[in-house]
């Protein structure tokens, strides 16, 4: 890429309304291979805890836990950033629900081929009912999300700006301040935060608070408290050993509740925002698949990718866990983007040709959550 084709913005204005921003899409692109870093470090063999031996394999291990937290963050961010001005759309959605119809009815298939799941009229139902029985936590919390936005933006469009800032206040203060002193915990299937990182992100693309410094302050702030959720484990370490307790590495920078994952998800969604890149076919062509890459490795397939083909119990103690991790989150990427592709012209444009032929109107377009 060359010097004129990205520009660090110090903000500038914002890209037409509903052209992509090319920043964000790049920030979401590095999250999604950064959550495959996450599930190989949480759902391989090997379970580190906070007192174990600290060695190289141990901080690796333990630095891609952080990462889960801060990229469901950024993917509710990107969400919310876009959403806000969109009218909710039942085509968007029902493109996205048969997405994840299909991968998992593919997943599950496959799981029943590899003797990975015993086939049951139980497993058959959560197979062609998904999200029915939340067999993707994150999409069937977005699709309340999405369900919910136009009630959010009707009443954000009433608000003036102080209103919409006590807004943000608010939801802070009963999703994410309260829950971590034990006060006001909202137990339940839905993960409240999301509405509060909608609004949040709402607050932002409408009044931009963010143009008063340049991309590269918002990168550097991004950076130091990353630095600071790393550091944390190592503090919980040592608060162990003083303590004898067993507290766990992840207590401070776990779940999308963490004050520390918000804030570093945030300041580096405002970096890449203001990336002006331009003329990246790579970034176009990847984007739309994104979630396919999410659906391919943790649906019924989590087994065969991470404790049959890449556990990382066999390498823990030894080199080549490093160079299994990045193999591992390269080939789950890559295998997951050519599926899609072929998902997207082998079914899905024939059925959107055929329903525009049937009802003469152009379907609602589509993408992954967060897409813009």
């Amino acid at each position: 890429m060359t010097g004129k084709d990205s520009v660090l913005a110090s903000g500038g204005p914002l890209p037409p309304s509903g052209a992509r921003n090319a920043g964000i899409d790049l920030y979401k692109i590095l999250c999604m291979f950064f959550v495959i870093c996450f599930h190989f470090s949480d759902h391989g063999s090997v379970q580190i805890t906070a007192n174990d031996e600290i060695t190289l394999n141990w901080v690796v291990l333990a630095v891609s836990r952080i990462f889960g937290g801060i990229c469901n963050c950024a993917f509710v961010l990107s969400t919310g950033y876009f959403l806000c001005e969109k009218k909710a759309s039942l085509a968007r959605i029902a493109r996205l629900w048969l997405q994840v119809l299909f991968y998992s009815v593919l997943c599950g298939t496959a799981a029943f081929l590899l003797g990975l799941e015993p086939l049951s009229l139980v497993s058959l139902a959560k197979m062609l009912l998904p999200v029915t029985f939340a067999e993707y936590w994150y999409f069937t919390d977005y699709i309340i999300l999405v369900l919910a936005s136009p009630l959010i933006n009707l009443l954000l469009d009433k608000t003036d700006r102080r209103q919409h800032l006590f807004l943000v206040a608010f939801c802070f203060l009963i999703t994410v301040w309260f829950p971590a002193f034990g006060i006001l915990y909202v137990s339940g299937k839905f993960n409240f935060c999301f509405f509060f990182l909608y609004i949040l992100a709402a607050y932002l693309r409408k009044y931009r608070p963010e143009d008063r410094f340049g991309a590269s302050v918002y990168g550097w702030l991004g950076g130091a408290f990353f630095l600071l959720e790393v550091l944390s484990i190592f503090a919980v370490r040592v608060y162990n050993t003083i303590s004898g307790d067993d507290r766990p590495f992840w207590s401070f920078v776990w779940g999308m509740d963490r004050l520390p994952c918000i804030i570093t998800s945030l300041f580096l969604f405002i970096f890449f925002s203001k990336l002006r890149l331009r003329n990246n076919k790579l970034i176009a062509f990847v984007t739309p698949s994104l979630f396919a890459v999410y659906l391919l490795q943790i649906g019924r397939l989590w087994k065969l990718w991470f404790r049959i083909l890449f556990d990382n119990g066999g390498t823990y103690g030894t080199k080549l866990m490093i160079p299994q991790l990045v193999i591992c989150s390269a080939v789950i990427f890559a295998s997951a983007i050519l599926i899609d592709k072929i998902r997207m012209y082998a079914f899905e444009r024939p059925l959107l040709a055929l329903l525009r032929k049937c009802t003469g109107r152009q379907p609602g377009a589509g993408g992954s959550p967060g897409a813009s």
